[in-house]
């Protein structure tokens, strides 16, 4: 029987090397990933990065009824049975990976301890950028107006703007669910649009996020459109919004707006600001912009509540490199960083909202 021969000393020690460099990295190259833009890094900030070790999904249970008490006298029959209270909200996994290539010939050239650590510092760097872009783009992305009921990909994490698509102005009062604002969403017709398996239509206003009209002009009226949408989020109790993300252009109206109270709103002790973002404050919630062409080209305003916001994913498989081997009929070594995940889930839509789009 032959004998397979085994790798190249020095291959299989620039395997070795690569490895363990990343995973001496790893930790901090995954802090700075999440921090690479604004929106990942509020929600790193706020501990919305959960954790599930595998299942076929990620799987939250949402409350959306009540038991119905009633007043009674002397002779009156009493209400029996069982209110419907509860159902299941389910994400997919989704897949993040980004590869590192090297050529054996290159393994060679750079078999000196300082061209060695040069190779394996400019590839993991590179891999690292990739995977920076990679998040911010997943996190915010648009709708996939052909992705089946719930607009996304079936490749694609969900994002902000799956919880919170473009809406058509709908009822400015509270629903029978006490919800207010939108009624249907672009590239929905009835009762096609699912989130996170529920139907949003069918009377299910409950699993509806709040919305308000925009009106034009930003620089006149944003203040008060945000003020309304505050409220509507909020409901008059505690649980307030605690982050509002705009694109650049809203971000400059609203700095117009408060010039003469600047030093009042101008958050700078936050983590956002300690990392160097620029931070606003609204009715205490954090005021920030994303360069993002989808948030910028949308020119809304997103009103979050991070404390029922969730990117899920399994420690197992985030940002972890798996093996290298050879490309078939090739000189070239390959491995993948590879991340298990949801995108931003939210298991309580009503506690979001949304502005529509300013024209001016």
């Amino acid at each position: 029987m032959a004998t397979i021969p085994s790798l190249p000393s020095n291959v299989a020690k620039l395997d070795t090397l690569f490895t363990t460099t990343w995973m001496q990295i790893q930790a901090k190259a995954i802090d700075n990933i999440l921090d690479s833009n604004v929106f990942s890094a509020a929600l790193k900030a706020d501990g919305c990065y959960k954790t599930q070790r595998g299942g076929r999904m990620v799987e939250r249970t949402v409350r959306y009824g009540t038991k119905t008490a009633i007043n009674v006298k002397k002779g009156d029959t009493l209400p029996t049975g069982e209110d419907e209270m509860e159902t299941v909200a389910l994400w997919p996994w989704r897949y993040m990976t980004v590869h590192v290539q090297r050529n054996y010939m290159d393994d060679q050239v750079n078999a000196g301890p300082a061209k060695i650590k040069e190779l394996v510092a400019t590839k993991i760097q590179a891999a690292r950028d990739s995977l920076d872009t990679k998040l911010e783009v997943s996190l915010l992305a648009a709708v996939d107006a052909a992705g089946g009921t719930d607009l996304r990909g079936d490749r694609d994490p969900v994002s902000l703007q799956n919880l919170l698509p473009v809406f058509t102005a709908g009822t400015t009062t509270p629903n029978a669910s006490g919800n207010i604002g939108t009624s249907s969403y672009v590239g929905q017709t009835a009762a096609s649009y699912y989130y996170g398996g529920i139907d949003t239509c069918s009377d299910n206003w409950w699993w509806l996020p709040q919305s308000v009209t925009a009106n034009a002009p930003a620089l006149a009226n944003l203040k008060d459109d945000l003020n309304k949408l505050y409220n509507h989020c909020t409901r008059g109790g505690s649980n307030h919004p605690n982050l509002i993300l705009v694109g650049q252009t809203l971000y400059e109206a609203y700095t117009k707006i408060c010039e003469n109270q600047i030093q009042l709103v101008q958050d700078v002790g936050s983590p956002l600001a300690k990392l160097g973002y620029d931070v606003l404050k609204f009715r205490g919630a954090r005021f920030v912009w994303s360069p993002s062409s989808v948030v910028e080209t949308r020119n809304c305003a997103f009103m979050l509540n991070t404390s029922q916001l969730e990117v899920v994913y399994d420690p197992a498989s985030w940002f972890t490199m798996i093996p290298w081997d050879y490309i078939p009929n090739s000189f070239d070594r390959i491995t993948r960083i590879v991340s298990a995940w949801t995108g931003i889930i939210c298991a309580q839509p009503r506690t979001q909202g949304v502005t529509g789009s300013y024209s001016s």
